[in-house]
C-alpha cells in the first residue's frame, strides 16, 4: 500500500466547523465527523479524504444496507483536474434526490 500524500504543508491547521443534528450524531457511530460546505472545501484543497452522502441518509445505509456514502480522495481529483464545486456539482446531478436529500460532507474523526 502507497503511503498517502497530502497537499498540507505539516503543522498547517485547518478550520473544521460541525454541523449538529439527528444525521451527525448517527454519524459518530462510525467514527465520522458532519462538517459544513466550506470546511468540506477546505479540507479538499489540502487532500484530506471525505465521506458524501445524501443529507436524509441514516447510517445504517452509509456503508451498509444500500452502500450510498462515498469515500472521495481529493488526490485523485486534483490530479485529474478535478475541482471541489465541480465535483460537487457532478455528484448532485446524479445522487440528490427528494428521497436522499442534498449533499452531506463527513470526515473520518481521526482527521480532526
Amino acid at each position: 500500500m502507497k503511503p498517502r500524500v497530502y497537499l498540507n504543508p505539516p503543522g498547517m491547521k485547518i478550520k473544521v466547523r460541525k454541523v449538529p443534528g439527528v444525521q451527525a450524531e448517527m454519524a459518530k457511530r462510525l467514527g465520522l465527523t458532519k462538517i459544513t460546505r466550506e470546511s468540506a472545501k477546505n479540507l479538499f484543497s489540502f487532500g484530506v479524504e471525505l465521506v458524501v452522502v445524501g443529507s436524509k441518509v441514516n447510517d445504517y445505509h452509509f456503508f451498509g444496507g444500500w452502500h450510498l456514502a462515498m469515500h472521495v480522495d481529493p488526490v485523485r481529483y486534483h490530479h485529474e483536474g478535478v475541482g471541489f464545486e465541480h465535483f460537487v456539482n457532478n455528484w448532485s446531478s446524479y445522487n440528490e434526490n427528494p428521497e436522499t436529500g442534498k449533499i452531506a460532507f463527513f470526515v473520518e474523526d481521526k482527521f480532526l
